[in-house]
């Protein structure tokens, strides 16, 4: 990502993890977090309140304690609709950053997996102490080359999974655009219209009324 999109998702992230109201903060540590904030971002950049907007889902049944962890992008991506956002390119700009975000947080964990101790089974075929790691660990890919194989196979996959995306969002932007300067040329012409259609009525209402009908005495 470009720095602008890199500092943007490290301020959306930071807010993933405190209240997405900021006013429910006190006044300290509102100041701390513009402060923070400011110092990242540009001064044209998008507000705390329009970034924790953008990071909201209404009427989701979403608990605050969800927000900080990497499945609550995918959330986002699937509920936030393009029409939430000003314009077509912040929404793809927003997208983008989710999508990275998502994607390298599911990097990081099939990276770190494979690393992870085997836990020994309990009595009645359950785990003693947390979950399987999401990839197989060398003793049962012969060393290690096959999970590392694996691995390899599966961030392919994913990375040919987020540059298909990225493509159709890359498409979105642009039939958007054309669609949305058809819209305003459609406005356009429409409002160049109005002018004319009142002067061709006031020309109309001044014949009528210097017609020699309108003029003849009463009798």
């Amino acid at each position: 990502q470009e720095p602008r999109q890199q500092r943007l998702a490290a301020c959306e992230t930071l807010l993933l993890c405190m209240p997405l109201e900021v006013t429910s903060l006190g006044a300290r540590e509102q100041s701390t977090l513009r402060a923070v904030v400011q110092q990242l971002l540009e001064p044209e950049a998008p507000t705390i309140e329009e970034l924790a907007s953008s990071l909201r889902i209404d009427g989701a049944g979403v608990g605050d304690e969800v927000r900080p962890f990497l499945h609550y992008r995918l959330l986002l991506l699937l509920q936030k609709q393009p029409h939430a956002f000003a314009h077509p390119r912040a929404f793809v700009e927003w997208a983008t950053r989710q999508l990275n975000v998502l994607a390298n947080g599911l990097a990081g964990a099939l990276r770190t997996s494979r690393h992870q101790p085997h836990q020994p089974r309990a009595a009645g075929g359950g785990s003693a102490a947390s979950s399987p790691p999401l990839l197989p660990g060398p003793a049962d890919e012969g060393g290690g080359g096959g999970a590392a194989a694996s691995e390899a196979s599966l961030l392919a996959e994913l990375r040919a999974c987020v540059d298909r995306i990225t493509a159709s969002l890359g498409s979105y932007t642009s039939v958007a655009l054309e669609a949305q300067e058809a819209q305003l040329r459609a406005r356009a012409a429409a409002c160049a219209t109005v002018p004319v259609a009142i002067s061709a009525a006031m020309a109309e209402m001044a014949e009528a009324d210097a017609s020699p009908a309108s003029s003849a005495p009463l009798s």
